[in-house]
């Protein structure tokens, strides 16, 4: 299977919902799908590369 998370871009639907992202784990299809407005994933993308989200070092010591 896959790698663990999948991210596409939604195209056409519903005018609120077009030009989103959508964020699933691979490794179950079937299973539930995170929506992201182009500003949520905007915001998202930018804490990441902002290190926002990155754990504090002695969480991820030996």
């Amino acid at each position: 299977m896959g790698d663990g998370v999948r991210v596409g871009r939604l195209c056409g639907g519903a005018p609120q919902r077009s030009g989103g992202v959508q964020v699933r784990n691979s490794r179950d299809p079937q299973g539930p799908v995170l929506d992201f407005t182009p500003g949520e994933w905007f915001d998202f993308v930018r804490g990441v590369h902002r290190q926002v989200f990155d754990l504090p070092e002695w969480h991820t010591a030996g």
